[in-house]
């Protein structure tokens, strides 16, 4: 997604410089070969959004399939994957939960930490391995420097009230950064409200090419799961909890550099079906991801060589589904060329090892062509797969039942596409098929069985994507629209699965449209519009508006939202409501001192 200055700044065009790393080796959007779009920090600023899940609503392809609302709970799935497949970075830092993807967003940042998110759709286990079968989503933090602070505080409806405070300042040739957050409400109806805290804590040193990182980030979340996993029982509640650890030494000499990293992720859940009888049926679960990546580059006459490998192991301690432990070896290479002009080629592949189920190979190829300098072609293909989590493999419940001889999922992606650039604006339309086989999903032949993994045989899904975004120079009186944009999906699947009931896989948005729209009444004034329009295979279709009036004075920041701005009654999964019209107000304060 190409990026503009502040809203209520002359919009400034600058596509071709950003630098994209959702791919393995940094990469300018001009020479992408593949499908990835950017939400830019100015894009974030305006969007009357509070959480990162109501961010992605507004993502072309990705479905955010929530449970619970302000960022309490969300299935994320991109170009009608499921949640499980897709892959979440935190600084290119695999966060995946192995226990279950349905804890996948829960991350230690607000949208004040976020530098930009990039999301490459398709496949993406040539680069990253498994769980990136649908596609990939980094986030990427900001990396603060001199003094800086700010706080910020929330209020609105359903008695919700948010508060911040982050703080940058350099000390022993260190810069240091660190933020909290408090969001709390009572919940849109009963046995819905929740109680989020954050914290993030960043430090870096750079000096002659070379960097040294350090970051660790906590969450913790309790809140009342109104219906979330059963209808029978609908109190049900809720708390989980995340440690995350990153540190990176990235090392330059000439040509070659290497960046080896540790990471740590720690997850609780603590699950109790009635809330009235917490010890009557309640599933603690802690989950522990830790490993060793290097990733190393060669820049020559001929291009980019990028290799690596990683080793990472998961553990499981669980009251209900017992304690497992497995491993994974990683190793991938890729090569892009140079000299090949106007042609764009990258390949590669990965090679991936668990002890149950051994090597999987995962090879790719990326290539465009420039046929004007605005106009370029591109088209990919890849194989992507995923392991069972732990819940798929060994749950065991009256309504849920897991298998341990699941087989990994495994896929094949094609892509074609083009990507058309001016000056003020930008468009993108793509056509997709992914070839599928061993999916797994939760399905029963009828109401009164249990939820059974399975691997479905296989199915066959095909799409359709197109963005345009306007930054026109144009005013009407006095007022500017500095960014204009609209997304649109489509989504078919050639389903064979028997007469199954489908809880997840077959859920998929069908038909997507989203649009945007910024209002410029002065230059301290603004009002962002975004709209979305989403037709689920197996619900209703349901249109949602959401507005943020912005008034800039100083260093000082005021915002009113309006989510669901005409109370429209939707659902995300199965029966469970989402909340109707919620109007909030805010204000930040900000102090820099370069």
């Amino acid at each position: 997604m190409p990026t503009t200055s502040s809203a209520q700044e002359h919009p400034v065009y600058r596509v071709d410089d950003i630098v994209v790393t959702a791919n393995r080796t940094p990469t300018t959007f001009a020479q992408l070969t593949r499908n990835v779009t950017v939400v830019s920090s100015d894009e974030i600023a305006v969007a009357p959004v509070n959480n990162i899940n109501d961010l992605l609503e507004y993502v072309a392809g990705i479905d955010v399939a929530q449970r619970g609302s302000e960022g309490v709970q969300a299935d994320v799935s991109i170009r009608g994957c499921s949640y499980e497949q897709t892959l979440i970075l935190v600084n290119g830092v695999k966060v995946n939960d192995p226990q279950t993807g349905h804890h996948n967003m829960d991350l230690p940042l607000t949208l004040n930490d976020i530098d930009r998110i990039e999301v490459l759709k398709g496949h993406g286990s040539r680069l990253y391995g498994p769980d990136a079968f649908g596609g990939v989503i980094n986030i990427i933090t900001k990396k603060r420097t001199g003094k800086s602070a700010e706080a910020n505080i929330t209020a609105g409806d359903f008695g919700y009230g948010e508060g911040g405070v982050s703080l940058a300042y350099p000390l022993l040739g260190l810069d240091n950064q660190i933020s909290f957050s408090k969001r709390k409400s009572d919940g849109h109806r009963a046995n819905t409200e929740f109680d989020i805290s954050n914290v993030y804590f960043n430090t870096s040193h750079k000096a002659a090419g070379d960097e040294i990182d350090f970051s660790i980030g906590y969450t913790d979340k309790k809140f009342g799961a109104n219906n979330f996993y059963s209808d029978i029982f609908p109190n049900e509640w809720e708390h989980t909890s995340l440690y995350f650890l990153n540190t990176s030494y990235q090392i330059t000499s000439g040509a070659f550099s290497s960046s080896p990293r540790l990471f740590w992720r720690h997850h609780e859940d603590d699950f109790v079906l009635d809330r009235d009888r917490p010890e009557w049926y309640r599933n603690r679960h802690t989950t522990d991801v830790y490993g060793v990546e290097v990733q190393s580059e060669l820049r020559t006459k001929y291009g980019i060589t990028a290799g690596g490998g990683e080793f990472a192991r998961e553990e499981l301690s669980s009251s209900s589904l017992n304690d497992h432990l497995r491993s994974h070896l990683g190793l991938f290479i890729e090569q892009k060329f140079n000299g090949i002009d106007p042609f764009i080629l990258a390949l590669g592949t990965n090679a991936s090892y668990y002890s149950r189920w051994g090597w999987t190979i995962s090879p790719g190829i990326d290539a465009g062509y420039l046929v004007t300098g605005n106009l370029k072609l591109y088209s990919s293909i890849g194989r992507s797969f995923r392991v069972p989590t732990f819940t798929e493999l060994y749950y065991q419940s009256p309504a849920n039942a897991g298998d341990e001889n699941l087989k990994p999922e495994r896929s094949i992606s094609y892509e074609i596409g083009f990507t058309y650039t001016r000056k003020s604006y930008f468009m993108k339309t793509n056509l997709f098929l992914q070839d599928c086989n061993d999916l797994i999903d939760w399905v029963r032949e009828n109401d009164s069985d249990p939820w059974k993994a399975r691997n479905i045989s296989s199915t066959l899904t095909g799409g359709f994507e197109y963005s345009f975004e306007l930054y026109p120079d144009f005013s009407l009186q006095n007022l500017k629209f500095p960014r204009l944009q609209v997304n649109y999906s489509y989504l078919d699947s050639d389903r064979k699965t028997a007469d199954f009931e489908s809880k997840y896989v077959l859920n998929y948005l069908r038909h997507q449209l989203q649009s945007n729209i910024v209002i410029d009444f002065s230059k301290t004034i603004s009002n962002a519009w975004m709209a979305r329009y989403e037709d689920r295979v197996n619900g209703k279709s349901y249109s949602i508006f959401d507005m943020r009036f912005q008034w800039l004075w100083k260093n000082i920041k005021m915002h009113a939202d309006i989510t669901n701005l005409f109370n429209t009654d939707y659902e995300d999964i199965g029966s469970i409501p989402m909340p109707g019209r919620w109007f909030r107000v805010g204000i930040t304060y900000s102090f820099n001192s370069q």
